[in-house]
């Protein structure tokens, strides 16, 4: 589980590099005068924190960024009693952030069937990586598991089609060893303390929204 949590938080600390890719995830702020102005948040989503952005975004015509704020804080990876409970929390929490991809639906409709002043030219690449996250993230595993065998399916005489199955099994044979090393290092080198406080925060990091005028 604390693989899965550091890698998460890897990954989100990299995004927040990408000032263009920035939207609400996690813990966030926003100013009041920009959170009156978009009537609160939303009550009728599951995911609130990406929906909160968009709101925001179609607020503002566009003209809304979301800023990171890099602060140390503590954050502890999913845990209940027993292993296999464990896993079905963690699942349980994965599945709660696919619903994200109810956005698609509202950006689409607010973006193109609503009145708006947003730029084509900023909301087209963002709706593009909204699309891509989600759709990446449902079938991905099975482009891993299955993907090396496409081109052998539509070529089958072909030399190069046969061959990539075997590559790539090579591949991810080398890639699951090494994930496993790195399991078995960070369970034996990698242990953290527990802080003083009992004051836990959720997340890595804290995203701040405003407004630019």
């Amino acid at each position: 589980m604390r693989v899965l949590a550091t890698g998460n938080s890897f990954f989100n600390l990299v995004i927040s590099l990408r000032q263009h890719a920035l939207r609400n995830f996690s813990s966030h702020a926003q100013p009041m005068a920009a959170l009156i102005q978009t009537d609160f948040w939303s009550v009728r989503t599951i995911v609130e924190d990406g929906h909160q952005f968009w709101r925001s975004y179609f607020t503002f015509d566009g003209n809304y960024r979301v800023y990171p704020l890099h602060v140390p804080i503590c954050q502890d990876a999913v845990l209940t009693e027993g292993y296999i409970k464990t896993l079905k929390a963690q699942f349980i929490q994965l599945r709660r952030w696919t619903y994200g991809a109810s956005d698609i639906a509202y950006v689409v409709n607010q973006g193109f069937f609503k009145k708006n002043k947003s730029t084509q030219h900023d909301l087209l690449p963002k709706l593009w990586r909204l699309l891509e996250g989600h759709v990446t993230w449902a079938v991905g595993p099975l482009l891993v598991l299955a993907g090396g065998f496409i081109p052998a399916f539509f070529h089958p005489n072909s030399y190069t089609a046969n061959q990539l199955p075997i590559i790539v099994s090579r591949i991810q044979t080398v890639a699951l060893a090494a994930a496993f090393v790195t399991l078995f290092w960070r369970s034996r080198h990698c242990h953290p303390s527990r802080p003083a406080t009992n004051v836990i925060a959720p997340s890595s990091w804290c995203c701040s929204g405003r407004t630019c005028r």
